[in-house]
């Protein structure tokens, strides 16, 4: 198990990555620092999970540290929720790199960079699912279960996908 951890950007390059490496690991977590927002990277055993992805002003950061890891598609790509500062860069993601699955939060509401993404997606030709609470998939030799939203609140952050991925005896949240 390895996990990086963002430690700053560095004036307009990829974001930055301090590592903990593991020996014998088959899972890396990394958390990218994309300022108000989330990104993190999960990458196991040649699979490659990305779940949410900043602002839209991150995309470039993100794409390009992407590259430099060597990720040519995404397995599955995880929209928590409609807000710009998780969903804003997600656009990027699927303009750049090959997705196979996209997963979406119930509740989208109306926010410009969701509705971007939206569009991204449909012209992909790729389908937004929304998983149901309790849905299995691998990632690798990791597994993630989908854990909420358990019942639908409308309001974007109250719908926020939430997940469980176990590696071993190693899980996140």
């Amino acid at each position: 198990l390895s996990m990086w951890f963002g430690a700053g950007r560095d004036g307009g390059n990829a974001p930055d990555a301090a590592a903990t490496p593991m020996p014998g690991s088959g899972l890396t977590v990394t958390y990218l620092d994309v300022g108000q927002g989330d990104c993190t990277l999960l990458q196991c055993d040649g699979q490659t999970m990305l779940i949410d992805a900043g602002i839209g002003e991150q995309a470039n950061h993100i794409t390009t540290y992407l590259r430099q890891q060597g990720v040519k598609s995404i397995d599955y790509l995880v929209c928590t929720h409609a807000h710009a500062d998780h969903c804003g860069g997600l656009d990027a993601a699927v303009e750049s790199f090959d997705v196979d699955t996209v997963f979406t939060s119930p509740y989208a509401g109306a926010a410009a960079s969701y509705l971007r993404f939206v569009e991204t997606v449909e012209s992909a030709q790729l389908t937004l699912e929304v998983p149901d609470a309790g849905a299995r998939y691998r990632l690798g030799d990791a597994e993630f279960e989908f854990i909420g939203p358990l019942s639908d609140h409308k309001d974007v952050n109250d719908d926020s996908l939430v997940m469980r991925l176990t590696y071993g005896d190693t899980s996140f949240l």
